[in-house]
């Protein structure tokens, strides 16, 4: 179990990898995440939890998620990798998750701008640039990934983006 920064709520994963949050002094336990194979990490502000999950459609990935607590938007998974990875910490400030994987005993920095700034890859404001194949805006800056792969819809002149998963 994992206390939030406020010391209000506990988050924790059941026995069957299902993670919920309750409160510290007693109650009703709210369901989380499913397929939650490491401990919680609380955001600074508390509103988010990130952890890490193994993918069980046979594909032998490891992911890293998030999930705010209030369920506004959906479950973001913000990275994908072969290897198995451990989620440690959020910093500070909020910018990043620190991590590391299976293959050595370096810890990393997932910089959480970066799943921000892919979003925008799909606004409304970002599409003439889009259309003329115009990315200047997102790589001038530098990722802190080689990859990206995604899915999104467009139906009725709205492009949605159902998962954008950077891998290292």
């Amino acid at each position: 179990p994992v206390v939030s920064p406020s010391g209000k709520q506990v988050a924790f994963v059941s026995g069957d990898d299902i993670g919920y949050v309750a409160p510290l002094a007693g109650g009703t336990a709210k369901l989380v995440a499913r397929r939650v194979d490491s401990p919680f990490v609380w955001s600074p502000d508390g509103a988010e939890l990130a952890y890490g999950t193994q993918d069980r459609a046979g594909e032998g990935r490891y992911e890293i998620r998030r999930r705010r607590l209030d369920r506004s938007g959906a479950e973001q998974t913000l990275y994908s990798s072969e290897r198995q990875v451990f989620l440690w910490d959020w910093s500070p400030d909020g910018r990043h998750l620190v991590y590391s994987d299976d293959r050595d005993s370096e810890l990393w920095l997932l910089p959480l701008a970066d799943a921000a700034r892919l979003l925008g890859v799909l606004t409304l404001q970002s599409l003439p640039r889009r259309l003329l194949l115009d990315f200047r805006d997102l790589y001038q800056e530098g990722f802190a990934f080689d990859n990206i792969a995604g899915e999104v819809r467009l139906a009725s002149g709205v492009a949605a983006p159902s998962t954008l998963v950077p891998e290292r």
